[in-house]
């Protein structure tokens, strides 16, 4: 699956796609994008988003994907959720992959948070507005953006 979308953090519109990560390339990703330390807690915060927004969701095989700008997200194929939000008072039906768009910014949102006085988080901050900027013309666009308003 390649979605595109349009890099928003230059003057030219460069095209942002994505690619799914290959079985043999699974193992590298958490340590590649949360870093070693954090890898764990981030793919359970990511988890833990999803089991928050998305009551319906009881596990799935995830998916990991890498953006051409240098980010990347979690997501479940051929799937759909209800998606509530409860700060914000967003509900939609997403597919697994918009909805994990979704539980992957809050879940680096999140971490940055928590850590940003003792560790140093800046790639993360960077990782998150990466995927933002990606999440701009996926298909399912409008509802990423209400949901993470």
């Amino acid at each position: 699956m390649n979605t595109s979308a349009p890099a928003t953090s230059d003057t030219t519109q460069a095209t942002i796609e994505n690619t799914k990560v290959s079985d043999v390339q699974r193992m590298g990703f958490l340590p590649t994008y949360f870093g070693p330390h954090l890898m764990l807690h981030g793919e359970q915060a990511v988890y833990s988003w999803m089991r928050h927004i998305a009551p319906d969701y009881t596990g799935g095989l995830w998916e990991f994907y890498e953006l051409s700008n240098g980010g990347f997200y979690m997501g479940i194929e051929h799937e759909r959720f209800d998606v509530f939000v409860p700060g914000n008072g967003f509900e939609g039906n997403m597919s697994g992959d918009a909805a994990g768009i979704v539980a992957t910014i809050f879940a680096l949102d999140n971490i940055i948070s928590q850590l940003y006085e003792t560790f140093d988080v800046d790639y993360l901050v960077e990782h998150k507005y990466r995927l933002i900027d990606f999440s701009r013309s996926h298909p399912e666009a409008a509802m990423i953006t209400a949901a993470i308003d």
